[in-house]
């Protein structure tokens, strides 16, 4: 009962290794450099090869690897959330953070997964107002969130994301997607090129994300309908939920103490794979 991506993993590992010039099983784990990086080819390349989705989905906002003698050995993707939940109140949205995407390479140590999260949410921690991370654990991969139980986050259960999926004739290019990725902004600035509208300052807040309160209602009404049409003409297709994990990290003792007491929600025991 492997998890798809560690089958991956395994499928690529002979052919990975004739491409090193040295021996990764002798080499411990605080070799491996951690950096903050611009997405790249390199970074996407390395996504469809070993992640189980073998895409980034929504532009990277927060990008991060992990590399050893300047072999790419991990990529840790971060992002704002789809939607903001309400787990520290009703400030959660300026500190929540998505674990949006995660891959190592076959041959990486068995740690660095967990490693190169943890150096990433300290990275957001000293240099951003994140302070609340989320990641899902997807049961379609058999994925139970082992990372994320390595990491000391809590399981929230498992009920959690969108339980349905579509598929379009041509939309996407027939591959699957969720109905709520339709109200993403960069699918409104595509719409909106294909339809040849010009984006007006001011309806791109500061962070990247639209401002629905500035776009005309006209735009925003044909957005809607066109998106409403695509889900029409779609195949509906039933997923299971997923389950949630959560992490707060205050930046000092003090901050996570007063963190820690805003975040008052019920915690279930952790899954295993059967």
């Amino acid at each position: 009962m492997k998890c798809h991506q560690r089958i991956m993993k395994e499928q690529h590992l002979q052919e990975d290794l004739k491409n090193l010039s040295f021996d990764p099983t002798v080499i411990p784990l605080s070799e491996y450099v951690f950096s903050k990086e611009i997405y790249s080819s390199e970074i996407r390349d390395f996504l469809r090869t070993y992640e189980w989705l073998q895409s980034v989905g929504v532009s990277a906002k927060w990008c991060f690897t992990m590399r050893l003698k300047g072999y790419l050995a991990g990529v840790q993707i971060l992002n704002e959330p789809a939607a903001y939940s309400r787990l520290l109140g009703p400030e959660t949205m300026k500190w929540e953070c998505l674990i949006q995407r995660g891959a190592t390479v076959s041959w990486a140590h068995q740690h660095l997964g967990s490693k190169m999260l943890m150096a990433s949410i300290r990275w957001m921690v000293q240099n951003t107002e994140k302070r609340l991370f989320v990641g899902y654990s997807d049961t379609s991969a058999r994925e139970v969130g082992v990372l994320y139980q390595a990491c000391n986050f809590k399981y929230l259960g498992h009920k959690f994301g969108t339980t349905e999926k579509y598929r379009h004739p041509t939309y996407k290019k027939g591959k699957e997607f969720c109905q709520h990725s339709l109200r993403r902004t960069s699918v409104l600035k595509s719409w909106c090129r294909q339809n040849g509208i010009k984006i007006e300052e001011g309806w791109i807040k500061p962070n990247g994300f639209k401002d629905l309160k500035v776009i005309p209602y006209e735009v925003k009404r044909g957005w809607y309908d066109w998106g409403n049409q695509i889900i029409r003409e779609s195949e509906e297709i039933k997923i299971d939920s997923k389950g949630k994990y959560a992490l707060v990290v205050g930046r000092d003792r003090r901050e996570q103490k007063w963190l820690d007491k805003l975040f008052d929600v019920k915690i279930y025991p952790y899954p295993k794979r059967d």
